[in-house]
């Protein structure tokens, strides 16, 4: 996704808690540019030359009210998945079915691609499936998404359809679901998580207490979600550019200890986030745990993470910095743990030691320092004399603590003299 260039747009965000409207794009005069692609409009008069009407739904309609163009492009029309398929297949797509149980098929073209869904009630839902019945209706179609700002939809003129007020709510930074607030959770647990997510995307102030207290009362069934459905939306939180209040709020509101069996600790990502370089969401939730291992266990039970990221996040937790590293200590230690990790570990120790500088001192060691590369390689010492075999590998160590003490300085030939 990229910004739109609008330079009469003003996003404001949040202001000790007071509701600050934010100016939006108008969309008549600065139409985003997917609704002019020149697939949008091949696939726009495909469907109509079937009888068919369609609009783009849901996020990039969204975006494009706040100045953002979108790549994740979402069509409904009320042609049936069947007839859609043989209509864009005859204009030169590609079309795979996705989802066609649910309506929904993907439509590529010159590398454009388009998830087109047909206008749909869930007649019965199952957490993140539901019986479908499909119909012609937009303002029932809409109902079913979660939130009054998701069911906005733009037709090709530029139209907007607003069914339940969406514009004037991102306008004012609402976060509000669409009718009854328990009923929308209560038919995909995951909206809980997607509530805050969006409201550190585009939430001005404080938040509805009543649609908290349905948050609250309905967390304990977090547990039925799939690791991956919750690892994702976490890691799209963490991601954000400020996700501490929101953080701030799941804690307040028992989602942390639904999840993870315990609480968290936002007020560390909220130091973090006053001083990091980049949004790292594995730094994120490595502060979010407080860099304790047990936490750690709790998280990973719940979570779904790469092998690299738990061992990167496990290292964290286990290595503890002293406070009184001297120069070549800090340098020993960043060789040994590696940029990433000893940053991390020096990240906690600063976090949890507010009042000690030298951890500060260690981040910016792991900024400017270039860490050497050891300049000897075991077919060095093959070529040295020694025999290969498991001698080599104690050479090796041996002449790599050599180096190190000598503050990482000696040549190959130097090393090979000590040798």
């Amino acid at each position: 996704m990229e910004r739109l260039s609008n330079p009469s747009l003003s996003l404001q965000k949040k202001n000790k808690g007071v509701m600050v409207p934010q100016a939006l794009v108008d969309l008549t005069k600065e139409p985003p540019a997917w609704l002019h692609y020149k697939e949008t409009l091949s696939l726009f008069v495909a469907l109509e030359q079937a009888g068919g009407h369609c609009r783009f739904v849901g996020g990039c309609v969204r975006d494009a009210l706040v100045g953002i163009l979108s790549d994740d492009l979402d069509v409904s029309t009320n042609l049936i998945p069947e007839d859609a398929s043989k209509r864009l297949e005859k204009a030169g797509f590609k079309v795979v079915p996705t989802g066609i149980d649910h309506g929904t098929i993907t439509a590529i073209k010159n590398h454009r691609v388009f998830e087109v869904t047909t206008l749909r009630i869930d007649a019965e839902t199952f957490g993140r499936h539901a019986s479908v019945a499909f119909t012609d209706d937009w303002k029932i179609d809409a109902a079913r998404r979660d939130f009054t700002f998701n069911a906005l939809s733009l037709d090709q003129e530029g139209g907007l359809h607003d069914y339940f007020g969406g514009q004037e709510d991102l306008a004012k930074g609402r976060v509000r679901f669409i009718g009854d607030a328990g009923a929308r959770i209560r038919e995909d647990y995951l909206r809980i998580l997607r509530y805050f997510r969006f409201f550190a995307r585009f939430g001005n102030g404080d938040p509805d207490k009543n649609e908290l207290a349905q948050i609250q009362k309905n967390a304990t069934s977090l547990s039925r979600l799939s690791r991956e459905r919750v690892t994702k939306e976490l890691w799209l939180l963490l991601g954000l550019d400020n996700p501490v209040q929101s953080l701030k709020l799941m804690k307040e509101y028992g989602v942390f200890r639904s999840l993870f069996g315990v609480d968290l600790f936002p007020e560390y990502v909220e130091a973090l986030t006053a001083v990091e370089r980049e949004k790292d969401p594995v730094a994120r939730l490595l502060a979010l745990i407080g860099g304790e291992s047990n936490y750690f266990r709790l998280v990973q039970s719940t979570l779904r993470l790469s092998n690299k990221t738990q061992q990167r996040i496990q290292s964290a937790c286990e290595t503890e910095l002293a406070a009184d590293l001297d120069p070549h200590a800090q340098k020993k230690a960043l060789y040994r743990l590696g940029p990433v990790v000893f940053k991390d570990c020096a990240m906690i120790g600063a976090l949890r030691n507010s009042n000690a500088p030298s951890f500060k001192e260690y981040l910016r060691l792991a900024e400017t320092w270039s860490v050497p590369e050891f300049p000897v390689k075991g077919r060095d010492l093959v070529a040295w004399g020694m025999k290969p075999g498991p001698e080599i590998g104690k050479a090796l160590a041996l002449l790599t603590q050599i180096w190190i003490d000598n503050d990482f300085a000696l040549t190959a030939d130097e090393l090979h003299k000590r040798l």
